[in-house]
């Protein structure tokens, strides 16, 4: 069994080694389960099962000044972020979602905009209700003369520039999370030049910097 290499310290117990060295196995077949790290035995000293049970049953219900406090921005480039070639279709984010989609970009776009282009689609997390940031967004974008169009009974946004390179359209969505006053936005780029694209997105995101969540 394959398992990623490195030197436990001398003080570890070998109980806590076995652990470890089962939860290193690169295999994710063989590598042991999280029913079976909870049963080992190092997991069980000072194990409340009682409490674990509880907190299984929980719904993560983070409030607004947690989520101020812990979330950052995150921009996605679509090589290797796992955005659909359909675009958006989130109905709502919970805490886990905000957690992996922030955690599958680099964080802070506003400082990392300029170096990396972003290709396809991207996006970032912004301070308001669903209804607040979208009116924010539109304001912004018909000053850039960017034609946008809300989709009725939705928080969606389409729009094209008639650019030097050509007509660019996109397409973005607001999407809300559990925190009451923050939300996600998804940018896409349906056609036009890719540096054109970043060029939109790094003015959008300059417009409406107040609200754009920064950690």
């Amino acid at each position: 069994q394959r398992r990623v290499h490195g030197r436990m310290a001398k003080y570890f117990s070998p109980e806590v080694k076995d652990l470890i060295s089962k939860m290193m196995i690169v295999d994710p077949q063989k590598r042991i389960s999280l029913e079976d790290v909870i049963a080992h035995p190092w997991f069980k000293v000072g194990f409340d099962e009682a409490k674990h049970n509880e907190y299984k049953l929980a719904k993560v219900q983070p409030t607004s000044q947690q989520c101020d406090d812990a979330i950052q921005t995150a921009e996605a480039v679509e090589d290797g972020s796992g955005v659909s070639a359909g675009g958006p279709t989130t109905s709502g984010v919970d805490a886990f979602d905000i957690i992996a989609r922030l955690t599958s970009g680099s964080l802070n776009p506003l400082m990392s905009a300029s170096a990396t282009v972003v290709r396809r689609a991207t996006r970032f997390m912004a301070n308001g209700s669903a209804e607040t940031v979208q009116a924010r967004i539109m304001d912004a974008l018909e000053k850039t003369r960017s034609n946008p169009k809300a989709k009725e009974g939705s928080f969606e946004i389409k729009g094209f520039i008639n650019s030097a390179k050509g007509l660019l359209t996109f397409s973005l969505e607001i999407v809300p999370t559990v925190c009451q006053n923050l939300s996600m936005v998804e940018l896409r780029r349906t056609r036009g030049d890719t540096l054109d694209f970043h060029e939109f997105y790094r003015q959008l995101l300059g417009s409406i910097k107040d609200i754009v969540s920064s950690g």
